[in-house]
């Protein structure tokens, strides 16, 4: 419409140009004829009205054509703003005229259908149309039977209005409606219904849905109840008012007596009582025993914990697990651990039995079988500890390593029982001479002993060992094989360290260096290790 309007204009400012153009050329040769004129009769007689009227007549175009002028720019706007609202529409729209040829199409068609080209244009046939839509893919349902396909819509077209519904190579799903107008023409509305299709479909599925869901609830039901029938626990189901719903068999074989309330729907209170006074609590034997664990029970099932043991009588012990469900009723699995708890009560029993065995496993693990004293191990670990301490807290700690003078000699002469006995004396004078609790004294070889010293320093370790000499002397062992002393005697190496000093094997080091210091030096004395 737009496009015809505009091609009036043209013919109309031709029309007018042509009328003025024919009016000037004879008012001007008139003129010419005529100069310089004469009376009123003269410019009658010679043809001066007739161009007057001739101007007249040109005056009443020009007027005619101004108004007809806004009439088409009137028009034009109106079309344009037709054209607009056509455009902004988000469905194509396309209208034929009665010999079935494009007269009209806006954007969205156009848009829809740019692959097409001139088959879409204004003046293409509705037959060059449709085939170009078969030919580009664009009717699916046309493949396999083309020409038919063809026939049935060109044989349908402008005869009577149809509407059909296509689904499209990309999967959207177009609505196409053609409605034949009253002067024979045909409009094609093209709408995009791929969204109502998906939510239909949706619609249908989630109906498929449902009811398999419902079936599936039903199996799953039943499923439920033959599960909670077949467990080896009593099961009890509670709604939001607490009333009981629901028992399996066991629980029904775990409580005979409460048998017949499974079909009253009692409350949990009421459940409680009536097994009371049907003596299944025998340990409730006063009201207000009874009355305090309703009471009690009631709390603990508004916010159950996860496990719960009851004695419901002397030798009958329930375990109970309960939790709150999203409807605000409450599961509840009860078994019966009676057995169990009787097992466990020995097994604490055993366990406490087996605890004092291991503590006394641990202590002779640490423990010199024949003289009493630490082991090696005891005393490896307190040594390390000892030392470390001594380093974070900057105090002193001293090392004894002591050695029996020509102890292989003495077993020689006097035999290996004897040398035990020996070994035994000697162990009790050192833990007679390091007296102190913090004090360890410990048998780290077959002669060779250890005296670990806490916080003492060089100074005070040489006056224990000084005493650990005199003590074995003052014993007088007799020693009939040392080249040394007639008695028994020993050998002491001291050291000591620091905050700053020897770590454990270090220190250990040290001491032994000392005492291989007193042995070369003619032994039956105490040396001292070099400072750090």
């Amino acid at each position: 419409m737009h496009r015809r309007l505009k091609a009036l204009r043209p013919l109309l400012q031709a029309t007018v140009l042509s009328a003025i153009v024919l009016a000037g050329a004879d008012v001007l040769l008139l003129a010419l004829r005529n100069w310089p004129g004469s009376g009123l009769a003269k410019l009658l007689e010679d043809g001066y009205l007739s161009a007057a009227i001739g101007l007249v007549l040109l005056a009443i175009v020009l007027v005619l054509a101004r108004r007809l002028s806004r009439a088409l720019d009137a028009a034009e706007s109106a079309a344009r703003q037709q054209q607009q609202v056509f455009d902004a529409l988000e469905a194509g729209l396309v209208l034929f005229d009665a010999s079935g040829r494009i007269v009209f199409c806006n954007q969205h068609f156009l848009r829809s259908y740019a692959s097409l080209g001139a088959a879409a244009l204004p003046g293409a046939s509705y037959e060059q149309l449709i085939r170009a839509v078969v030919d580009h893919g664009l009717a699916p349902d046309a493949s396999g039977d083309e020409e038919a396909w063809l026939a049935r819509r060109l044989a349908d077209f402008g005869r009577k209005s149809t509407v059909l519904m296509r689904r499209m190579p990309d999967g959207s799903s177009r609505r196409i409606a053609e409605l034949r107008l009253p002067d024979g023409g045909v409009l094609a509305h093209i709408v995009d219904v791929s969204e109502m299709v998906a939510k239909e479909e949706a619609i249908q599925a989630a109906r498929r849905d449902a009811e398999q869901a419902q079936q599936e609830a039903a199996r799953s039901r039943q499923r439920l109840e033959d599960a909670i029938e077949a467990l080896p626990a009593g099961f009890e189901l509670y709604d939001a008012d607490d009333r009981l719903m629901m028992v399996n068999g066991m629980n029904v074989q775990m409580y005979p007596q409460l048998a017949d309330l499974g079909d009253q729907q009692p409350t949990f209170e009421q459940v409680v009582r009536t097994n009371a006074e049907r003596g299944g609590l025998p340990f409730l034997a006063t009201p207000e025993a009874l009355s305090a664990w309703v009471e009690r029970r009631s709390n603990e099932r508004r916010s159950p914990s996860e496990v719960a043991i009851h004695q419901i009588a002397e030798s009958r012990w329930i375990r109970i697990y309960e939790r709150r469900t999203r409807d605000g009723g409450l599961v509840a699995i009860r078994l019966d651990i009676s057995e169990l708890m009787q097992r466990e009560q020995e097994l604490n029993v055993l366990n406490a039995r087996l605890a004092q065995l291991n503590k006394e496993l641990s202590v002779l693990s640490q423990t010199d079988a024949l003289t009493g004293l630490a082991n090696r191990r005891a005393f490896d670990q307190r040594l390390a500890e000892e030392v470390s301490r001594a380093a974070r807290h900057a105090v002193p700690v001293s090392l004894l390593v002591v050695d029996i003078d020509h102890f292989k000699a003495y077993n020689d002469h006097y035999g290996h029982p004897a040398g035990d006995v020996c070994l035994r004396q000697v162990a009790a004078v050192l833990r007679e001479c390091a007296g102190r609790p913090t004090d360890l004294v410990a048998r780290v070889g077959g002669e060779e002993f250890a005296v670990l010293l806490p916080h003492q320093d060089s100074a005070e370790a040489l006056q224990v060992a000084e005493r650990c000499l005199r003590g074995v002397e003052a014993a007088a062992i007799a020693h009939a094989g040392s080249p040394v002393a007639p008695h028994l005697t020993l050998s002491v190496g001291v050291a000591q360290s620091t905050s700053s000093g020897r770590d454990a094997a270090a220190l250990l080091a040290a001491a032994d260096a000392a005492l291989y210091l007193a042995k070369r030096e003619g032994r039956r004395r105490v040396a001292l290790a070099a400072p750090e």
